[in-house]
């Protein structure tokens, strides 16, 4: 071991005792321990993962196996700023190509690079949840939102001068040019091709090409580019062209940025925090859990509680038993919000009775691609998201309760632990709460990049610090879930509306929604709207009103369709628009709610493209555990790919259309499955527009 990794280790020691001490089983704090040495030391090195193998009782190679199923754990040093611009559906259609066309002509560098200098380390990365403000990206995992060739100049030139407002990577190595497998070795070495273009980049000196500061754009220009993570041959890199692109792109739009997250939550200069997070909820139809966001800052203690914060925790504990609790969250019809849409209160009820100890795990690894109504509320109403949780954790006699917190929400992360040390100082958790015989202890865990983990039994296996790989079903988590134990896995939004149940009544909120669909749902908008953002409304609000609420479409363009349920879910058009916005219409429409991302549509939409983004998407995030869709995933991946460039094959559709269904029903969990339904809603229904694509003859 070498000495200076020797020195680091013992003085991490005891940050380490403290985190296995907060597990019943000490393997938990794996990802956790990788989070610190990372943070130490810009990357996770093989003397780090044979430490914690040591610490943790297990093997490397054991340790190895779940640091590489992250994408946010790095195993060879990176950049001092990694530089994650959102390649998902909501930006993607709002011009994601062409800001990520201008980082790569800026940077000089492409996908999973280094630049040369060791300051800038670049990736294309899935959905990031903010959907909202697209384009959006991360900038060593604080979010940057509204991205113009203004805004990324400015950025670059800043952390250039080292004056740009985040902490950089610790760099105790020199990063290579590669972090990951580039798709070119001669470009990944540097090395000028055949034929290849040379510019001189001012900004850039020293980049990919020689000493003066000359970068090759041979993969940039009419040649094979990785792109996407695949070799494509689409790039723009004239950064004139770009600005002018993306300027009339948002020319086109007639409307100003878009309302919701903005300027990683710190505020414009001046102003306080909460200020410029969310706007205040005058659009909405209904102010429930997004009461007060905008308007006052939620994430202090004292705040929360002078708008009657905690008032119903210390009424459970005080006056009710956790059967009560269940019995009011069975009355309500409060169903899940996170997707499933499974009765809470019998989701609740499966637990044995006489099998303990027993665990709740609040799922706030939100990444489905349009989502992000769990974003805000981690970020502007913890204290809502807390109460949530206790009220959860008392309703299932449950001593030990857990969040899973999605990885790229390192703010949200950090406002939530400030917050849970109020509750935690205030006396609301912990021993004898209020004085009873009631315990409760709460851990909070950090994801690292995988959107599988969003899937309940993959989030356990991540949770006891394995790769978060799903399991078979059954046994159901209900019965054996953590740790073998039974466990209630559920979303932030279901458990945030506990506390306006308890307040109100279970026959408050069943009174409100439709006949089989109760209660009030928020609804994350985007897309080709106005007002992206979330929208809190009664379920069996109507599509149209919904898009009504965001704004309407863009002045002078035309409706086509949406997607109301995330990226698993298919598209619905205009017969659909005076449809109830709720579950049991959603399907019979052909679709799903899902977890209420609702994506929209307008006649500026390339659905060829749409569709070669969200199988892509799916294809990888696999785990690759089941073949059907491991393979058939990125196989579809690869022709839907041809079609965007205009190189498909005769019988290429018939083919996407069978191998999507032959592949639904045989996977472990719904991701395979979730590869048909919007590919095979747009294909059915603009049939021309991926005909169009089809070369009848192919040179040979």
């Amino acid at each position: 071991m070498p000495e200076g990794f020797a020195a680091l280790l013992e003085r991490l020691r005891p940050e380490f005792d403290a985190l296995i001490a907060q597990y019943e089983h000490k393997r938990s704090a794996l990802l956790p321990i990788m989070h610190v040495f990372q943070k130490h030391q810009g990357f996770v090195s093989v003397d780090a993962m044979n430490a914690t193998a040591e610490t943790l009782e297990i093997t490397p190679a054991e340790v190895e196996a779940v640091v590489s199923f992250y994408t946010l754990l790095y195993r060879r040093p990176v950049g001092k700023y990694v530089l994650q611009v959102c390649r998902g559906l909501a930006c993607a259609i709002n011009g994601a190509e062409d800001i990520m066309a201008y980082f790569r002509e800026k940077l000089g560098v492409g996908h999973l690079q280094t630049t040369p200098d060791g300051l800038f380390s670049y990736e294309e990365v899935e959905c990031l949840a903010a959907c909202d403000r697209a384009t959006c990206m991360e900038v060593n995992l604080e979010f940057v939102y509204d991205l113009t060739p203004q805004k990324i100049d400015e950025m670059l030139a800043a952390m250039r001068a080292g004056t740009y407002p985040v902490e950089p990577m610790a760099q105790t190595q020199a990063p290579g040019p590669t972090w990951a497998v580039a798709a070119d070795g001669e470009i990944a070495k540097g090395r000028k091709s055949p034929g290849a273009v040379a510019v001189e980049n001012p900004d850039n000196p020293g980049g990919i090409g020689d000493a003066s500061g000359t970068i090759m754009l041979d993969h940039l220009i009419n040649r094979d580019v990785y792109l996407f993570g695949r070799t494509t041959e689409r790039a723009v890199v004239d950064s004139r062209a770009v600005v002018e692109t993306i300027e009339e792109r948002t020319d086109r739009a007639g409307h100003g940025r878009p309302i919701g997250f903005a300027n990683g939550g710190r505020g414009a200069e001046g102003e306080a925090p909460f200020q410029s997070i969310w706007e205040p909820n005058r659009r909405s139809s209904v102010g429930i859990l997004t009461a007060g966001i905008g308007e006052a800052d939620l994430r202090d203690i004292g705040v929360y509680r002078e708008r009657g914060g905690y008032k119903q925790w210390e009424r459970a504990v005080r006056d009710l038993r956790p059967s009560d609790v269940l019995d009011l969250a069975e009355k309500s019809s409060l169903r899940g919000r996170g997707g499933a849409a499974f009765p809470t209160g019998k989701k609740w009820s499966f637990l044995p009775a006489d099998k303990f100890p027993r665990y709740l795990i609040c799922n706030c690894d939100e990444a489905e691609p349009g989502t992000f109504k769990d974003h805000m509320l981690l970020e502007e109403a913890p204290h809502l998201v807390i109460e949530g949780m206790l009220l959860g954790a008392y309703g299932i006699a449950c001593h030990h309760a857990y969040i899973y917190i999605r990885g790229e929400f390192k703010r949200g992360y950090e406002i939530f632990c400030a917050a849970l040390d109020e509750a935690r100082r205030a006396g609301l958790f912990g021993a004898k709460i209020f004085g009873s015989d009631y315990d409760l202890e709460i851990t909070v865990q950090r994801g690292a990049g995988a959107y599988i983990c969003g899937e309940e039994t993959g989030l356990i296996n991540s949770l006891e610090g394995k790769r978060g790989e799903p399991r078979l079903k059954p046994p159901f988590p209900a019965i054996e879930g953590l740790y073998g134990m039974p466990t209630v896995v559920n979303n932030v939004e279901t458990l945030a509306y506990l506390v306006p149940i308890l307040e109100r009544g279970a026959e408050w909120f069943s009174a409100a929604g439709t006949e089989r669909s109760k209660g009030y749902k928020i609804v994350s908008v985007s897309g080709h709207v106005r007002n992206p953002g979330n929208y809190e409304v009664p379920l069996g609000t109507t599509v149209r009103e919904i898009i009504d609420l965001a704004g309407g479409l863009r002045p002078g363009r035309a409706f086509m369709a949406v997607q109301p349920g995330g990226g698993s879910s298919a598209c619905i058009f205009e017969e659909h628009l005076d449809w109830p916005y709720d579950y049991e219409s959603m399907t019979k429409a052909g679709s799903m709610l899902g977890s209420g991302a609702f994506v929209v549509f307008d006649d500026t939409t390339d659905f060829v493209n749409a569709a070669y983004n969200l199988v892509r998407f799916f294809a990888h995030e696999s785990c690759g555990q089941c073949t059907p869709c491991r393979e058939g995933g990125n196989w579809m991946e690869r022709v839907l790919e041809r079609l965007v460039h205009h190189r498909g094959v005769p019988g290429d559709n018939e083919m996407l259309l069978r191998v999507a269904r032959s592949i639904t029903g045989l996977n472990l969990c719904a991701l395979g499955d979730s590869i048909e339904p919007f590919l095979k809603s747009v294909m059915l229904r603009f049939p021309d527009a991926f005909k169009s694509r089809i070369v009848e003859t192919v040179a040979r």
